[in-house]
């Protein structure tokens, strides 16, 4: 009975000694990859977790700006939360805000924002445009009803949605709308 004690608390000790010799493959990303769902983002220069190579796990807010990778790329969060999506900044990446959009003295629309830069190149503002930027104008699109009641619906400080329910249909009769 000692022996076969003996003998399973050896193979026990044993079992548990090989199992932390061998490095975990999912844990690290030199080829760029994770495939352990639970730690899916590759740290391939360690910026964000410490270690270069490793696969980490994410929590951020999707769409929030986390910090540049390098001078010219911004990473922000995915829409999932648990990642993060890289964009090539044209201006460089600023470690406060990220990408700049515009150089000294411009106003230009990019990636859905107006933005301002003063005559350092600094932003002093910005301006998300829901409906995205005008082709060949540094500014948003806007919608320029028909019936030129435009100055009108400028009028409304907050206006409130249109939130037709899933399952229902929705349409404005005599209601032609362009973009400008």
């Amino acid at each position: 009975m000692v022996r076969w004690r003996s003998w399973c608390l050896f193979l026990g000790v044993s079992l548990v000694a090989g199992c932390g010799s061998k490095a975990n493959p999912a844990a690290t990303c030199m080829q760029g990859t994770c495939i352990d769902p639970n730690f899916p983002y590759c740290d391939t220069d360690g910026s964000i977790g410490g270690t270069p190579g490793a696969c980490i796990a994410v929590t951020c807010t999707a769409g929030a700006f986390s910090q540049c990778d390098g001078d010219n790329t911004e990473l922000t969060c995915n829409g999932f939360g648990n990642g993060y999506d890289s964009t090539v900044c044209a201006h460089g990446c600023d470690h406060t805000t990220g990408c700049r959009l515009c150089e000294a003295g411009q106003t230009v629309c990019a990636n859905g924002t107006v933005a301002t830069c003063d005559a350092n190149g600094n932003q002093t503002s910005t301006t998300a445009c829901a409906l995205g930027c005008f082709e060949d104008q540094p500014r948003c699109r806007d919608i320029v009803p028909s019936n030129n009641l435009a100055m009108y619906y400028d009028m409304t400080a907050s206006p409130i949605d249109l939130v037709i329910p899933a399952g229902m249909d929705g349409h404005l009769d005599g209601c032609p709308y362009r973009f400008r």
